[in-house]
């Protein structure tokens, strides 16, 4: 059975607006990031999602913890992938794979077993 994922409506950012059925999220700053958590978290097997950008700009897709920053890959916490086709961890930023942009669909996996 599948478990009803979706974004938080207070584990958010005060720029990062979410649909009412939870499954899309928008931000309009210019400059500033901003970074929301999901209702639901993990912490052991293998999890799998995927999220299609349906707008201009720049976003970053990944993981996080409970103690780590909304900011994607800018802490030890945390693990990102970015527009701009880089990988980010504990601020750094790493070419990987290819940029992304509207229309895209970009999966994200993770396994705590190994």
């Amino acid at each position: 059975s599948s478990l009803p994922f979706q974004m938080s409506t207070t584990d958010r950012d005060p720029i990062c607006a979410v649909s009412s059925d939870g499954l899309t999220v928008q931000t309009r700053h210019p400059k500033d990031w901003g970074g929301i958590r999901c209702t639901l978290g993990v912490n052991r097997g293998r999890y799998y999602y995927e999220g299609r950008v349906t707008d201009e700009g720049l976003c970053r897709i990944g993981w996080t913890t409970l103690n780590g920053t909304r900011n994607l890959g800018t802490d030890t916490m945390s693990f990102g992938y970015g527009g701009t086709g880089k990988k980010s961890h504990n601020g750094a930023f790493n070419d990987y794979g290819e940029a992304f942009a509207l229309n895209d669909v970009i999966g994200c996996y993770i396994d705590w077993d190994t």
